[in-house]
């Protein structure tokens, strides 16, 4: 009888580290996350840079229904020739730029221009944009499925 309950405790400890072994990866922590978005931002920048915007992602963080995650705005209008996206971790993520034109008569329109399944990693994907009377530009990054960051780069030209 001993042994027949010893090799049943075997059997559920082998059963419970193969399950352990597969459950979703956790992510980084959040020290982790910072150290990575502190890296990004202490990176050399390019030459055509606008400004730069970082983030923070989780698992189950809803779409975006409401302004960008992080807004930068131009005191003179800007020549906007992309952007330059990243995020931490070997998934996807999507992101949502808006560009913001000067319109008649003093107001400003809006275009949300969406690139889905942007890769992470530890290359950054260029996307054009080439559009003219920028005054502002937001980002946002969403869609993670575990904790992470986001990165990106706005470039372009001012005409000072």
């Amino acid at each position: 009888m001993p042994s027949a309950l010893v090799a049943r405790a075997a059997a559920v400890a082998a059963l419970a580290l193969l399950a352990a072994g597969c459950t979703a990866p956790t992510g980084p922590t959040p020290e982790e996350v910072t150290a990575w978005m502190d890296e990004q931002d202490a990176a050399p920048p390019p030459a055509a840079l606008l400004g730069s915007a970082t983030g923070r992602v989780d698992a189950g963080d809803p779409a975006p229904t409401g302004p960008p995650q992080v807004s930068l705005g131009f005191d003179t209008a800007a020549q906007l020739d992309g952007v330059r996206l990243s995020c931490q971790g070997d998934g996807s993520l999507d992101f949502d730029v808006s560009v913001t034109t000067e319109a008649a008569e003093g107001g400003t329109r809006t275009e949300v221009v969406a690139f889905p399944d942007v890769p992470c990693g530890a290359e950054a994907r260029d996307e054009a944009l080439d559009t003219t009377g920028v005054v502002g530009v937001g980002v946002t990054g969403y869609g993670a499925d575990r904790a992470g960051a986001w990165h990106a780069l706005v470039l372009g030209s001012t005409g000072a």
